[in-house]
Formats: structure tokens, sequence, C-alpha cells
């Protein structure tokens, strides 16, 4: 399998996925998540630090976050958040004395990728039928 390019044409890191989404929106530790996962803590490490893992074990880690496994391979998740971040700072009017809580705003990431996987999952129900 090689490296997945997302629609900017920018290299995906599947490690760095994963990491992300266990660590920051999940708040999972790499030991919790070996034990999901039945491997070791150091198995996890080598995982994260992986740019290109293969589709069956994204799928795999997918399926314990309750994910597609699409937002791992070709979406830069790191990145994203970052961007959505910025955006709901520009969409309130921030002065220097405002504070903004990042793990709220990562919450909403979060609820926004449920919300779109759920419509993803519609949508392809619909395309069965």
């Amino acid at each position: 399998m090689t490296n997945t390019n997302n629609e900017t044409g920018n290299q995906i890191h599947h490690g760095e996925n994963v990491r992300f989404f266990r660590d920051v929106m999940l708040g999972w530790s790499q030991e919790y998540f070996a034990t999901q996962m039945n491997i070791h803590q150091s198995d996890v490490s080598k995982l994260e630090n992986q740019e290109v893992i293969s589709e069956d074990k994204l799928k795999q880690i997918a399926k314990i976050f309750g994910i597609d496994a699409n937002a791992l391979q070709y979406r830069n998740l790191k990145n994203e958040a970052k961007t959505y971040i910025f955006e709901i700072q520009g969409d309130y009017n921030v002065s220097k004395t405002s504070v903004i809580n990042p793990l709220e705003k990562v919450s909403e990431l979060y609820e926004r990728i449920v919300k779109l996987e759920v419509e993803n999952e519609q949508l392809k129900n619909q395309l069965k039928k």
C-alpha cells in the first residue's frame, strides 16, 4: 500500500492520524489502546510512527475508534483540527483578553466528524437501495 494523498495533494501520515485520534480525540493512552488492539504498547508506538499503515489494519483501528477508516487513510486530522479551531476563533470576535478552550473546540470537531460519518453511512445505505 502506498502513501495516500488527500484532496490537496498532501501526503497523509497514517500513524499521525492514529496518534491524534487516540490521544486528542479519545484521550486514550497507548497502553489502553494496546489492550483494545490486543497488542503490546511498544507495537502501538511503532504503529503510530508508520507513515503508511495497511488498509486492513486501518479498518481494524477505525472499528475500535468507532469511525470510518477513510478518516484515518485520506484525511490529515491534526491539520483539519487546527484549521477548524482557527476558523472558530475567527467566527467569534476574539479580543486579546478572550480565552478559547482548545479542548472544547476539538470536542466540537469530533462531533462534526461523527455527524459527517453518520451522513456518509446514510448516503451509502441510500446507494445500496
